[in-house]
């Protein structure tokens, strides 16, 4: 026998069993192959779904992201504002004070 003709029979011997097979399985592996078909494509659904919501919710955090940061650029201006008002509130007591001085000193020498 040769190579060729021991593939040969060797293929017909698996032919033969998947036959077999069939005719004893056949429904179920039918039945099986549904439900695995079935299984499938719910999961290929649901990890359509999920990717779905995994980009939503980073687009959500990118938003809220950009927005606390605009909102601490907003408190930041207002703070530094008020702390310029502070600043020259503070420098008119002080030119106030001194003007009261000198105005004492004068009303003191006259």
């Amino acid at each position: 026998m040769t190579t060729t003709e021991a593939k040969s029979a060797a293929n017909a011997a698996m032919n033969d069993v998947f036959r077999i097979r069939d005719i004893i399985f056949g429904e179920q592996m039918s039945e099986y192959e549904k439900r695995f078909n079935k299984v499938d494509a719910q999961l290929q659904a649901l990890q359509t779904r999920m990717e779905a919501q995994d980009a939503a919710a980073q687009e959500r955090l990118h938003q809220t992201t950009t927005d606390i940061q605009q909102q601490l650029a907003d408190l930041q201006k207002t703070i530094m504002a008020k702390l310029d008002a502070l600043d020259l509130k503070a420098t008119a007591r002080v030119d106030l004070g001194d003007m009261l001085i000198e105005l004492g000193e004068r009303l003191k020498a006259d």
